[in-house]
């Protein structure tokens, strides 16, 4: 009782903290994501005439309950609704921050608001008055009113006939079950990592997740290990469930090309620096090779220890990039690594950065997660540090002009468009038998 009074307090006064004093006072506190959104055009909800584009062909709106912002790191949320999107379904991204986005301290005048981001593609802003934080606990009811009553304005304003809604996170369960009922839509839990692994989801949530399971009309793993660990605990689960796998734009990083004379060799790592990054792994590799470059592109956590390449000159941090700009820099790799520490939540995982690796013609060096050895003829996997510099030596001779063009090739495969396709088929006719095979 104590803790959830200390918990109301603390999210009373924390918009005002936040907004009044600490972003106020160290711009670089705000979350960048807290202002990309502002530069995309928006109008609140009462004042949009055509708040979205027309579909093509009739054809369902897809609503995204999801766990990640629209404007961060780009991941599967972000690529599906814009594989979805060119296949002429409108999307409705929900923004999680549910106010703590807005620049201002919550008043009855912050009405809900669309972004208009790209074409047939909206993203849905709501106000909260608590502004919690999506991944720490449940939805009150007056929470999920406010969502709900939203999103009915949006698709009575567009005119849509059907929708689905694909849920990232069991925070979002009682919105969607709201939208089943009123409107007849299906909800898809989109179960791409496993929760559990994660240090900063709240138990509430965790609790919610076999709710979810169960509620959901259609359940979408992204890898088999993940589908796996479900199933094993329900297994009613596989008339209802799909392994649909993460995939990649391979035309984004089409112009992405290897040199056989450039100097130093950089091994190159695209994506988050969080815990379950393999430093040991990185830093023996750059003291056995100080010739080589180690370029790491992504975000570092607030779990990452900061100093952890302090003592390693030819180790370059960058942070993030945008999408945009991340071919630029993969034409620097040599190779690309994916250093992950194993623990059931990098089983769990069916690596982006693999594909887009593959979509550079880059040979791979991965710890053996489940995933990457499904492609054990273009991926070299290491359990130790040791056997790490070992493999990357190997990756760093290689001189196969077959090898690079069949990685090319599994990555044009292996792409949204398609994974969007799969998931269409497995909502509207159930689910199908997987397409995405690895080589032989």
């Amino acid at each position: 009782m104590v803790r959830g009074k200390a918990l109301e307090l603390k999210e009373l006064v924390r918009p005002y903290y936040l907004k009044w004093l600490y972003f106020h006072l160290a711009q670089k506190n705000c979350p960048p994501e807290f202002k990309r959104w502002r530069e995309y055009p928006s109008a609140p909800l009462e004042s949009s005439d055509h708040i979205l584009d027309s579909p093509q062909d009739n054809r369902a709106d897809a609503i995204f309950l999801p766990m990640t912002d629209w404007h961060g790191i780009r991941q599967r949320s972000q690529q599906l609704a814009r594989g979805l999107s060119q296949l002429g379904h409108r999307c409705v991204y929900v923004n999680p921050h549910l106010g703590r986005e807005f620049p201002g301290v919550y008043s009855h005048n912050d009405q809900a608001r669309l972004s208009f981001l790209e074409p047939r593609i909206a993203e849905l802003h709501v106000h909260l008055r608590r502004e919690p934080v999506f991944h720490h606990r449940c939805l009150r009811t007056e929470e999920v009113d406010a969502i709900s009553e939203s999103l009915f304005a949006v698709f009575r304003s567009a005119g849509t006939n059907r929708q689905f809604s694909i849920v990232g996170l069991p925070v979002w369960t009682e919105v969607a079950c709201r939208l089943r009922a009123r409107l007849g839509t299906p909800i898809v839990y989109d179960c791409h990592d496993l929760l559990e692994g994660f240090q900063g989801i709240g138990p509430e949530l965790l609790d919610r997740e076999a709710e979810l399971l169960e509620k959901a009309d259609l359940v979408v793993f992204s890898a088999d290990w993940l589908a796996q660990k479900h199933l094993s605990r329900s297994p009613k689960l596989a008339g209802k469930s799909a392994v649909i796998r993460n995939g990649v734009e391979a035309q984004h990083f089409a112009a992405v090309a290897r040199s056989a004379t450039r100097e130093p060799v950089t091994i190159g790592y695209s994506g988050s620096l969080n815990s379950w990054f393999d430093i040991q792994a990185v830093t023996t590799a750059a003291m056995q090779h100080p010739e080589w470059r180690f370029l790491l592109v992504g975000p570092m956590a607030h779990a990452f220890p900061k100093n952890a390449f302090h003592d390693y000159k030819n180790i370059q941090a960058i942070g993030e990039v945008s999408y945009q700009d991340l071919p630029k820099w993969m034409s620097e790799f040599d190779a690309g690594i994916i250093p992950f520490l194993i623990q059931p939540l990098t089983m769990a995982t069916n690596p982006v950065k693999m594909y887009e690796y593959f979509a550079c013609g880059l040979p791979v060096v991965s710890s053996p997660l489940e995933e990457v050895k499904r492609y054990q003829g273009l991926a070299y996997l290491a359990e130790t540090p040791g056997e790490f510099v070992r493999q990357l030596e190997n990756a760093v001779g290689e001189n196969d002009p077959a090898k690079s063009a069949q990685r090319r090739q599994v990555a044009c495969q292996e792409s949204w468009i398609s994974r969007c396709q799969t998931l269409i088929t497995a909502v509207f006719q159930g689910p199908q038998t997987p397409q995405d095979h690895p080589p032989d």
